[in-house]
């Protein structure tokens, strides 16, 4: 940033450049107001001496007998005063004319400047006569008694004053001529302009250094302390040195009072800041480890797949911790699962969150059923419950070989049942948990078909708020779904969520966010031709129950190894193929209509690499799975092999 000029420097520029600018107005307007007193001055100069010289010198004078000859005392006496006038007054010329048989005749003329006196005497003008010109032709008509002009002819530049001489009867006999050099008048009016202007200069230049002192003591000297002490408090925070001590003004004292006041305030402010932002940090990294805690219980994307049935919930916190949770897991053939909300948020609601979900899940794997799970969770929360927290859940259980779902509702929004008929599954409301024992809470049934799912969520989706203040609500939610064909679990949550985010737009998120979708593929077979190009719906099947992992392809490889013996041997029309759950393992059947055909019996004694010709294949099948066992039985081949969930 480009350094500005101090406060002194800006104030003496502009001081010199209003000085000047005074100077030059003064000397323009002395210049003419001297001028117009000096024409005054000489006017009334050459008047009041005209009058001396008519009146006392030429008094009883025969004008027409003065003559430059000898022993012509009168012509000398008046010569010897006009040439003492013109010394006197510094007179270029005084002379005397008269008015004979109509003509000018020139009787005396005397100069103060002995060149032009020269001049007159060489030019031989006393006694010279001409015709009058157009201001004495002015005097003798009568239109006035006297003139003024300058002229500039051989004798110079002058100011001439000519009047005219009148006897007793008032008769014109001359005229008295004075004529003045311009350029004495001229120095005349330049000496007084520079005295003038002088004698300003002065006198700005005595106020301006008696005022500068007064700035400088009251103002300059101050505000340069307070910006030296306020550059040193900028560089070194809490060291502005000794207190600022100066005799200026009022204003000057409440400036320096305020930035005194100002330091303290400033060096106490950034100290909390300081303090505050320490504790901050800490309180950040408290939030990011409950979050990081929160996210092993709770996280922020769940996808889970088994054999009958496919999960995935997503959860968005409104802050960086949340209250709303969801949990499942499998056992004994049946997939379990909870989606809840604390009323609160951030960290008192994760807490609450956390004993919940631990409590409900435990309840449920110790076998009772969601009913009972949220009823006893409910029981013992409401007698530890200090702060009055509740929460609203929603519990199940689902037969993963059959469909059938026992669920319970502990005040929690209605789920979803997407099928062919998409609608919002009719339940009892229940009541919160946490608020006192003994609610109202019984488990309920449905029955999902292959392909249903459900959607639970909870209140932050259908309450999130547009920038008009719309809730997104239940209806646009159910429109949604019946308005696509997205069938997968993964694919219903994540246009939930977006259209949600899209809806809030740049909006703020009031409320915690949570998508769980369930769909329930069945236990069906699949019936296939026998050939090579089948084996895709077998692939398609399992990566759609099982998700697609290593464990999976692992499976898939033995999978393709049996059906590739059989589309190559056993001489069979129709091939069946089932996945089901056993025991938290995945059973794989293939059955055929085939010859019999056992692809277990090949020599054992055989190594791996001698196994080249003829065997190899069902070896490493074998390494695969878990369990591997054939029968034959009502004219079919059934093979069934078990892999653990997590791979072998």
């Amino acid at each position: 940033m480009k350094k500005s000029e101090s406060i002194k420097k800006k104030i003496l520029k502009r001081f010199v450049a209003s000085t000047l600018i005074i100077v030059v107005i003064v000397s323009l307007f002395t210049l003419v107001s001297v001028h117009f007193y000096t024409d005054h001055k000489y006017q009334d100069e050459a008047e009041k001496m005209s009058t001396l010289v008519i009146n006392s010198v030429l008094d009883g004078v025969n004008l027409s007998s003065l003559s430059p000859e000898k022993d012509n005392e009168e012509y000398e006496r008046v010569t010897d005063i006009f040439q003492n006038f013109c010394s006197a007054y510094r007179l270029h010329y005084m002379y005397l004319y008269t008015l004979e048989d109509g003509m000018i005749v020139r009787k005396v003329i005397a100069s103060g400047n002995p060149d032009a006196a020269q001049k007159v005497e060489h030019d031989g003008l006393i006694e010279g006569r001409r015709e009058p010109d157009e201001y004495e032709t002015a005097i003798i008509s009568g239109r006035s008694t006297q003139a003024s002009w300058e002229e500039n002819n051989r004798y110079g530049n002058v100011r001439c004053f000519l009047f005219g001489i009148y006897d007793s009867d008032g008769s014109l006999k001359g005229f008295l001529g004075i004529d003045y050099t311009e350029s004495d008048i001229a120095g005349y009016v330049a000496r007084s302009t520079v005295v003038i202007v002088a004698i300003l200069v002065i006198l700005l230049a005595v106020i301006f250094k008696t005022e500068y002192r007064t700035l400088n003591k009251n103002i300059f000297e101050p505000v340069s302390e307070i910006s030296d002490k306020m550059s040193c408090f900028a560089s070194e925070r809490g060291n502005t040195g000794e207190p600022l001590k100066t005799e200026a003004g009022a204003e000057i004292q409440s400036i320096v009072s305020s930035f005194e006041k100002m330091s303290v305030d400033i060096e106490n402010y950034v100290d909390n800041i300081e303090s505050l932002t320490e504790e901050r940090a800490k309180a950040d990294a408290m939030m990011e480890a409950a979050r990081k805690i929160q996210m092993g219980f709770v996280p922020a994307v769940l996808e889970r797949n088994c054999v009958s049935a496919g999960i995935y919930a997503i959860e968005s916190p409104a802050k960086a911790v949340g209250g709303d949770f969801y949990d499942c897991f499998v056992k004994d053939g049946y997939l379990f699962g909870v989606v809840g909300d604390v009323s609160e948020k951030g960290i008192s609601a994760a807490l609450f969150m956390v004993v919940l979900k631990s409590k409900i899940s435990d309840y449920m794997k110790a076998g009772l059923s969601p009913a009972e799970a949220l009823l006893a969770v409910n029981d013992e929360m409401s007698q530890q419950n200090p702060e009055g927290m509740f929460a609203t859940a929603f519990a199940f259980k689902l037969n993963l070989s059959g469909g059938e779902m026992t669920f319970a509702n502990a005040g929690h929004n209605r789920p979803i049942i997407i099928s062919s008929n998409t609608h919002y599954l009719d339940m009892n409301s229940g009541m919160l948990l946490g608020l006192m024992k003994g609610i109202p809470v019984k488990d309920e049934t449905l029955c999902l078909k292959p392909s249903d799912s459900i959607l639970i969520y909870t209140d932050g989706v259908t309450e999130a708020v547009n920038k008009s203040k719309e809730f997104f609500g239940e209806e646009r939610l159910i429109s949604l779904l019946k308005g696509n064909e997205v069938k997968k679990p993964k694919d219903i949550s994540a246009l939930i969520k977006t259209r949600v985010d899209e809806f809030q737009s740049d909006g703020e998120q009031f409320d915690d966010i949570t998508v769980f979708s369930l769909q329930y593929y069945g236990c069906a077979a699949l019936t296939l031709s026998p050939e090579l190009s089948a084996f895709d719906e077998i692939t398609d099947n399992v990566f759609c129950r099982l998700g697609c992992h290593e464990a999976t392809r692992k499976m898939l490889l033995a999978c393709e190894e049996i059906f590739v013996n059989i589309c190559s041997y056993a001489e069979a029309t129709e091939v069946k193929v089932k996945i089901e759950d056993e025991k938290g393992d995945v059973a794989i059947m293939f059955s055929d209509n085939g010859s019999p055909f056992n692809p277990l019996e090949y020599d054992k004694t055989k190594t791996f690499e001698e196994l080249a010709g003829g065997g190899m294949g069902i070896s490493m099948v074998k390494q695969l799975a878990k369990e591997i066992s054939y029968r034959y039985e009502n004219s079919k081949n059934t093979l069934k092999m078990v892999f653990s969930n997590g791979g072998k």
